[in-house]
């Protein structure tokens, strides 16, 4: 599909991711905060924890130091240095990414939740009086 010169076959390939969130977007007032939920929450394990942890589990013995495809960069001289790292990286993600991001966007869709309500106000709906005249 990528090599494909069609600019409309490209397009209508789009449609079908395209449309759900387009829907969702004007479903929710607040799409924002949930995309930075999500982010926060879910891209900070799949992107940088389980990666570092897998990396430690798979080079936990040394059988697999030894016989390993690719051994540490120049710059980090030794196995421990590359596990500092990791550690480093699981534990800093964890607590800013994960931990600070996570209480800063959930508390944000909260306070979103309370200031627009769970779903969009009905924009075609005609307006309703709340004091009538007599």
């Amino acid at each position: 599909m990528h090599d494909t010169k069609s600019i409309c076959l490209r397009a209508a390939c789009r449609l079908p991711v395209v449309i759900p969130i387009w829907f969702l977007a004007i479903i929710f007032p607040f799409f924002g905060p949930i995309n930075s939920a999500v982010g926060s929450l879910l891209v900070s394990f799949t992107v940088y924890i389980i990666p570092a942890l897998a990396h430690m589990l798979t080079y936990k013995s040394a059988s697999a130091r030894q016989n390993a495809a690719e051994k540490p960069p120049f710059f980090l001289p030794s196995w421990t240095a590359v596990y500092a790292v990791n550690t480093f990286i699981v534990i800093w993600v964890f607590v800013v990414g994960f931990g600070l991001g996570g209480w800063a966007s959930m508390t944000n869709f909260i306070e979103q939740v309370d200031t627009f309500g769970l779903f969009a106000k009905c924009y075609q709906c005609p307006p309703s009086h709340s004091l009538k005249h007599h």
